[in-house]
């Protein structure tokens, strides 16, 4: 399995869409100047990725990435479009409609769902009004994971944490539009996300 994380799907993102636009693919200092990070960092990232296997580089050539699954169609696969319906978030409804995503992003013998961002509670985090998110249906998720919740009769997508009985479920950062922090030793967790898709049209 070669799950990406936010930052990975992120720089993927950003070769894929230079490379549309301008037909070769970006120097290492670019990604790094588009992440803020360091040349290193950027290294590290393409390092990764490629031992992930979405991306190859030729060491010895300037511009050299060539991205592996996100260019060729038959390395995706469609999974279902879901919606949250109204502006309380009470309903999460299946739409018609599919989606393309990375063979990457999915993980045999689990359903996989994409969904659009409905606000700007995570935007600290990274992820932005109107991203589409990849989740994993699950009913036990990871420390510090991102996950889709239903609590207090909404659904609501919040970084999640279990202290001790308690689930502490927070926003990133703190928004002065939506609570930051909440606590409750009561709730459902729907599905896992495991990456983030953003359209830069």
């Amino acid at each position: 399995m070669r799950e990406l994380t936010k930052r990975q799907c992120d720089t993927v993102a950003f070769i894929r869409k230079y490379i549309i636009d301008k037909t070769y693919p970006p120097t290492v200092r670019e990604i790094a100047n588009y992440l803020t990070i360091s040349p290193k960092g950027a290294h590290d990232h393409l390092r990764a990725l490629q031992k992930k296997g979405i991306l190859r580089v030729d060491p010895h050539r300037s511009r050299s990435i060539e991205l592996l699954d996100d260019l060729h169609h038959d390395r995706m696969v469609a999974i279902p479009l879901w919606q949250l319906i109204n502006n309380e978030q009470q309903l999460l409804e299946k739409n018609e409609e599919s989606w393309f995503v990375p063979m990457g992003f999915i993980q045999s013998g689990y359903e996989h769902f994409a969904l659009q961002m409905p606000d700007t509670s995570m935007q600290g985090g990274g992820i932005c009004l109107g991203d589409t998110l990849v989740f994993r249906r699950i009913e036990k998720t990871q420390q510090n994971s991102i996950v889709l919740i239903y609590l207090h009769d909404k659904f609501t997508i919040r970084r999640y944490a279990q202290e001790g009985s308690r689930f502490c479920l927070r926003t990133e950062p703190v928004n002065s539009l939506f609570i930051s922090t909440v606590y409750t030793q009561s709730m459902q967790v729907i599905a896992q996300l495991v990456g983030v898709l953003r359209s830069y049209g």
